[in-house]
This record gives C-alpha cells, structure tokens and sequence, in this order.
C-alpha cells in the first residue's frame, strides 16, 4: 500500500460510509488482499474512536503536546520510528484533515437545536408520474400527510426493484422521522449518483448523522454537499461553521 492523501481520504470515506457501492466494493476487494491496508484502516478506526470521546481529549491542547513531544523527539532519536499516533496527529496537523477529526463539546441540547434548525422534511410532489402504482400513490399521500410509520410499513411490503429514487427520500426521511437514522441512512445511500435527488441525498444523510450526534460522519457527507456545489451549498458551509465552532 502507498500512502497519499488519496488513500487517507477513501480510508475516511469507507469507515464513514460515505462510498458509492461500486467504490465499496472496489475498496473491499482491495483490502481483502492487501494486510497493510487493513492494518491502516484499523489504526484509523482506533484513532477515530479515541478523537471521539470529548471527554477523554482536549482536541487542540492534545494536538499542540503531541506536536511538540514529535518535534523533541525527532530532534533526539531520529532514526527511530514514532508511535502511531504520533504521526497520525502530525498528519492532522500537516494535511489539513483536522475537521474530520474534530472533537466537539456540544451537548446534546444544542444537536437537538441544531438539527432542528437544518431539518425539514424532503417535500412530496404533487404530480406523479405515468408509471406510479396505485401502492405507490398511496404511500406518497400518507407522507405529504404526515403519517410517517404508514409510509415505512408500506415500503416495507413494495417491490423495491419499483421504487424511484424520489420515493427513497420519502421513505428515508420517514426513517428519520421515527428515529431510525441508520435506516435512513441505507436508503439514502442506494440513490444513485446520476440522479437529479442525488445532492438531496447527501444533504440528508449529512442530517442523519447529525441526529446519532456523529460530528466526524456530518462533516464528511457536508463536504460532499459543499464540493457538489448545488442549493444546499450556502446550509451545508454554514452547518458546517457551526459545528466547527466551538
């Protein structure tokens, strides 16, 4: 395995669920074969765990004392090889990637005010196309009106196979709606990205994981909405802000 950027990013990517299928997949095949790599991904998995937990880590003051520890001991023994997270804080600290990483102190109030504040639901269409079922109508009523647990029960008993990418967004915010996020999340992630709700897609499931509180996962899928560079743009930089700020 060569390390880059590139690989650090799909690693980010992977743990975050954030790949396409065929990117899954690709990436998978890969790190079945690959011993270095999966070693990698472990180590990113450890260090995200620990990034993680604000109550164990001060995120700043914990950079700023590794930094300088790798600086001493660089200076004294530079043959030899620093710890693991040693050189991942130097790679925060160098690349750039500290957002992925950032440890917020927000409580669990103000991800309650703040996903409140980002989230309405995906509006229902009036208009329905020549090939809707009559099944599908249905569960299309039952969530512009509302009736959120009918919509999922409904999904539940179509042929998935017929089910269009705007339907996924009815159903996963139904999801979200009754507190399943994670589900919301699966059905957000099989909308593909040549559909005209793909952007939609991400700006959801950014709030997905905004309500499981996963500041690491938000920033990943903001940045995404952010690069796409569509009407969620001007939300998701200012999500973004916020959640950054501390």
């Amino acid at each position: 395995m060569k390390r880059s950027q590139q690989i650090f990013d799909t690693i980010e990517q992977y743990l975050a669920n954030a790949l396409s299928e065929e990117d899954k997949k690709t990436f998978e095949n890969q790190l079945s074969q690959d011993a270095e790599l999966q070693l990698e991904v472990k180590k990113h998995q450890e260090l995200q765990n620990v990034l993680s937990d604000s109550k164990r880590l001060d995120f700043k003051k914990e950079l700023r004392s590794i930094q300088e520890e790798i600086y001493e001991e660089e200076r004294i023994k530079r043959r030899h090889r620093f710890s693991y997270m040693k050189i991942a804080a130097t790679i925060l600290i160098l690349i750039g990637i500290g957002s992925i990483w950032f440890v917020n102190n927000k409580t669990k109030n103000e991800f309650v005010a703040l996903y409140a504040s980002y989230y309405s639901p995906y509006p229902a269409s009036s208009e329905y196309r020549s090939d809707t079922s009559v099944d599908q109508k249905g569960l299309i009523r039952k969530y512009a009106s509302g009736e959120y647990a009918s919509v999922i029960t409904d999904f539940e008993a179509l042929d998935t196979a017929l089910v269009t990418d705007e339907l996924r967004l009815y159903i996963g915010n139904s999801y979200l709606q009754n507190d399943q996020e994670e589900k919301a999340i699966e059905i957000f992630r099989t909308i593909n990205e040549e559909s005209s709700v793909y952007e939609d897609s991400l700006w959801y499931t950014a709030l997905s994981h905004l309500k499981k509180e996963n500041t690491n996962h938000t920033i990943v899928f903001l940045d995404k909405v952010i690069e796409y560079n569509g009407r969620y743009k001007p939300k998701a930089v200012e999500l973004k802000n916020e959640l950054l700020d501390q």
